[in-house]
């Protein structure tokens, strides 16, 4: 039963496969669209496998815009390829499921197929075990190329055969132009690859890359050898068929790739809304189709062309200078202002009434208070309690000194929560008073909020922001 279960699994992977090749590959690509500088005139670069290096054919193809084929005739013209090189991939089983004999043909048998490809021909040697290695990347030195076959020694326990071609593919994918092949010298058995055969059949046709086999002889796993060969353009071969491995030697390419320019007049409105471009492949049995999005230009009074990078970095530029210069101006409105308010202060604080002189310094009026007689020293200063400056002494030497974060000040206090300009003592004949220069946190005096101009008294403890000072006087 379970082998009849076997056979079925085998027969619906083939027919997947197989319906796969013919209904969805990527046969045709879609490379680039120009859209914009004559439309409606629209240029198509398109890239498509052809059997061996026959060119598309413009019969082969057909454009839908928005799923309505394209009215009207269109140009298919091939485009120069970059280069004219062949690509081959050697990938050898190193692994001791191999025998001894079987590895020296395939090393031999290798360095004879580097050498006979000739000089465009640029070969990459991968050995494979229970690792996969890149011996050696594409190259024209045949010696170098020998050098590493004759590297490859039998050993590891298991087979990553699917996991070698699964590498060969992605670097063969990396070729845009040329011929292109893997050869593998295999007994067929896989053991542990992340990939299956699904996944290399499906890889290699897609790319456009046949895969040839050399096997030392006939056995159950060399059936889904021929699967994938088949389904990719390569065959099978075995040890002893000289006949047909000498054919793998000098076959032709299988499919090879190359770029068309397709040129067309669109039908659709120029209306500046996305589009949808598709390109149909019908060739004999093989169909396949690829589709891009364009945006449709608009024309006339209605085209309004985006901005470029350039001209977006420059607005926007432009748009931070007036919002910094609008800031610089409400700042200095602001200090100003600030400046008129403390010079009101000033003058309340120093007005003095006619035919009065020191003796009015002692009068209950305005906004100081009265001078305590027995507070009156000669030299003062202030001594930082805490704060990044903790035990830093402030000289007031002056008959004004201001206390503040900003630089300007006569004391600067290291603190974010005290004010540019958040207090000041000034010396009246010996008795130091203190001012709230209308900051934001408030001046604290021994615990109290300062709501007026108080003398200060030796050891008096001044709060501002988080700093306490103390006020020293001799």
């Amino acid at each position: 039963m379970r082998k009849y279960i076997l056979i079925a699994a085998r027969a619906i992977f083939s027919v997947l496969l197989c319906s796969a090749a013919v209904f969805g590959g990527q046969y045709i690509k879609i490379e680039k669209i120009d859209a914009e500088s004559a439309y409606p005139a629209v240029n198509l670069f398109i890239s498509a496998l052809t059997p061996s290096k026959s060119l598309l054919q413009k019969d082969t193809i057909s454009l839908y815009e928005d799923g309505n084929e394209v009215a009207g005739d269109f140009t298919l013209t091939p485009q120069p390829d970059v280069e004219d090189y062949s690509y081959l991939v050697i990938s050898i089983d190193s692994s001791k499921s191999i025998r001894k004999k079987f590895l020296g043909f395939s090393k031999a048998s290798a360095k004879e197929l580097a050498k006979r490809r000739g000089p465009k021909t640029k070969t990459a040697v991968y050995r494979f075990n229970d690792s996969v290695v890149l011996l050696t990347d594409f190259s024209l030195d045949t010696d170098t190329i020998a050098g590493q076959i004759n590297s490859i020694e039998r050993h590891g326990k298991r087979t990553l055969l699917y996991d070698a071609l699964h590498d060969a593919i992605r670097l063969l994918d990396k070729i845009k132009q040329g011929d292109k092949r893997i050869i593998a010298y295999t007994d067929g058995k896989d053991e542990g690859s992340c990939a299956t055969e699904e996944d290399i059949a499906r890889a290699a046709r897609d790319a456009g890359i046949p895969i040839y086999f050399i096997c030392p002889r006939r056995t159950g796993y060399t059936k889904l050898l021929k699967r994938i060969s088949n389904l990719t353009g390569g065959v099978v071969a075995y040890h002893a068929d000289s006949a047909r491995i000498a054919a793998i030697f000098s076959a032709a390419p299988a499919m090879s790739k190359h770029n068309y320019l397709v040129r067309y007049r669109s039908n659709l409105k120029a209306d500046g809304r996305l589009h949808t471009i598709e390109v149909r492949l019908k060739r004999g049995a093989t169909k396949d189709s690829d589709s891009a999005v364009i945006r449709a230009a608009k024309s006339g009074a209605d085209r309004c062309p985006l901005p470029s990078e350039n001209t977006l970095l420059i607005g926007i530029i432009a748009l931070l200078c007036i919002i910094l210069f609008a800031m610089i101006i409400f700042l200095l409105r602001r200090e100003k202002k600030f400046f008129e308010e403390i010079f009101k202060i000033e003058r309340k604080l120093t007005a003095e009434k006619p035919g009065q002189g020191a003796a009015d310094m002692q009068a209950p009026g305005l906004l100081q208070s009265r001078i305590d007689p027995e507070s009156l020293y000669r030299n003062a200063w202030l001594f930082q309690k805490n704060g990044p400056d903790a035990g830093k002494k402030f000289p007031v030497y002056l008959r004004e000194v201001t206390i503040g974060r900003s630089r300007s000040s006569h004391i600067v206090i290291n603190d974010d929560a005290v004010s540019d300009y958040h207090a000041k003592i000034k010396n009246r004949g010996g008795a130091y008073q203190l001012y709230d220069l209308l900051s934001e946190q408030g001046v604290f005096l021994n615990g109290k909020k300062l709501l007026r101009p108080k003398q200060l008294h030796d050891w008096d403890e001044i709060k501002l922001g988080s700093t306490f000072l103390i006020f020293r006087g001799s």
